[in-house]
């Protein structure tokens, strides 16, 4: 764990990522010291027997505020590639720094893996920064401070196969999330594919603080029977949302299944260039593998939501 400034913690999920969604581990023991760079071992049984294969973790805090985040800056792997100049911003979830993706520029982070991925689990914290509007061009009642626009504005982060997104590509694509309107419905949206189950909803967007956004997509082969993908939100003061997606109703890939081996972050977002119009990220976590989505989770308050770490 990174950047733990508190002593007193709290085992608030226990996780597993077997054919059964959510395991209950039997924790005996939670050892070690918690602060930077020190290791915990949690002791117990019925963890089962994948583990995530961990191929991203950045929390942007080596970088100084306005410089620009380099390739190398995650504490476990590395970017792929960048464009438009992404730069770390003075405010962050864990700590002091997150990713700025707008403030008149599309910025972005890409990591691509030469292996394609047909389990995996991403996690991000995101937010708007302070004093400004939500991505988009279509304000029929007027663009204010706190108010979503009319039209599809913002692809949170995207998933994708061979950096493939058209219609007609023949490549999967997934956005996680994607707002597409003035319905305030966001949901699981991909352009060469349709999900069964893929609105997440409304009331749990928060405008003022940060929202912990993890989704899983796994292989239907690995887990039969199961939903092909997890909707995990958790939002400061709102409560945690848990969404199902059943299935893909149509899918044009040349795989025949649903397979990634890109992330864009953000997606896309509807007038980036815009100075007011700054979505920031944090602590964004990438796993891979069966055991993906499997993890024990600590924090720092008994109140779910709450916790700071």
């Amino acid at each position: 764990m990174h950047m733990l400034r508190r002593t007193a913690f709290f085992l608030v999920a226990a996780l597993g990522f077997s054919p059964v969604l959510f395991a209950n581990p039997s924790i005996q023991s939670i050892k070690g010291n918690f602060g930077p760079n020190e290791v915990i071992k949690i002791s117990g049984a019925g963890f089962g027997h994948d583990g995530p294969q961990i191929i991203l973790f950045e929390d942007f805090e080596d970088v100084k505020p306005g410089d620009t985040i380099p390739l190398s800056s995650p504490i476990i792997g590395e970017w792929s590639a960048s464009s438009h100049n992404p730069i770390a911003f003075d405010l962050g979830r864990s700590g002091n720094r997150s990713l700025m993706t707008g403030g008149g520029a599309a910025r972005q982070l890409q990591l691509s893996t030469p292996e394609y991925h047909t389990n995996i689990f991403v996690s991000y914290w995101v937010r708007l920064a302070p004093n400004t509007y939500f991505p988009g061009s279509s304000w029929p009642d007027g663009r204010n401070l706190e108010t979503f626009p009319a039209d599809s504005a913002w692809k949170y982060a995207w998933l994708m196969e061979d950096s493939g997104y058209r219609h007609d590509d023949g490549k999967f694509d997934v956005s996680i999330v994607t707002y597409t309107g003035s319905d305030k419905h966001q949901s699981w949206a991909g352009n060469a594919a349709s999900f069964t189950n893929r609105w997440i909803g409304s009331g749990w967007f928060n405008w003022n603080n940060w929202m912990r956004m993890s989704f899983t997509m796994r292989d239907p082969n690995d887990f039969p029977g199961s939903p092909i993908g997890l909707t995990h939100i958790v939002s400061e003061g709102k409560g945690p949302l848990t969404v199902e997606h059943s299935g893909v109703q149509t899918i044009n890939t040349d795989a025949g299944y649903p397979r990634v081996n890109q992330l864009n972050v953000p997606g896309w977002v509807k007038n980036s260039g815009a100075k007011d119009v700054n979505p920031l990220y944090d602590d964004i976590y990438v796993a891979v593998g069966p055991g993906a989505a499997a993890r024990v989770e600590l924090a720092d308050s008994s109140t779910y939501e709450d916790a700071r770490h």
